[in-house]
């Protein structure tokens, strides 16, 4: 949180990626030599991803990324998760807000109880919100691997799990 914006991405990489990274996030190339402590919290978090992409990584797992962020900040972000999937980046996106990550990824999993309930292509989940309802309740799972006429709710709960 000392270290400034640029200092952050200068541990973290190359200068040619970091000006990758400015072009990708103008906002931080505004705030180049403020400390990242004092960045707001949406600042914070694309200061998060930039530094992670400075390494260049094949595979970019970002763990709840809309949470406590405005979703002017959400709106910004998108795009740029997107984009870095479009180039190549593998990019594992772990987030509650199901309406987020379906609009952004490719493939959809749900877990529930640890365990996958659904995997699939995240448009079908999108087009379905019963389906999804139903998955993020732990009414049951999702077999793809079925028929073409599409998924098939099958009801995976023990007999203690009901009532």
């Amino acid at each position: 949180p000392d270290l400034t914006v640029e200092e952050n991405l200068l541990v973290a990489g190359p200068r040619p990626a970091i000006e990758a990274s400015f072009e990708l996030f103008p906002v931080l190339a505004n705030r180049r030599t403020a400390r990242a402590a004092l960045l707001p919290g949406g600042e914070q978090q694309m200061l998060v991803i930039a530094r992670a992409l400075v390494s260049q990584p094949k595979v970019l797992l970002l763990d709840e990324m809309s949470l406590g962020l405005a979703p002017t900040i959400i709106k910004r972000l998108v795009p740029v998760v997107r984009r870095l999937a479009d180039e190549g980046v593998g990019v594992v996106l772990v987030e509650q807000f199901a309406a987020l990550a379906l609009s952004v990824g490719d493939r959809a999993y749900v877990i529930v109880r640890g365990e996958i309930a659904y995997e699939g292509d995240c448009e079908v989940l999108g087009r379905d919100p019963d389906l999804l309802r139903r998955l993020y309740l732990g009414a049951g799972s999702i077999d793809v691997a079925g028929s073409s006429a599409g998924p098939a709710f099958q009801d995976t709960r023990r007999p203690h799990d009901h009532g």
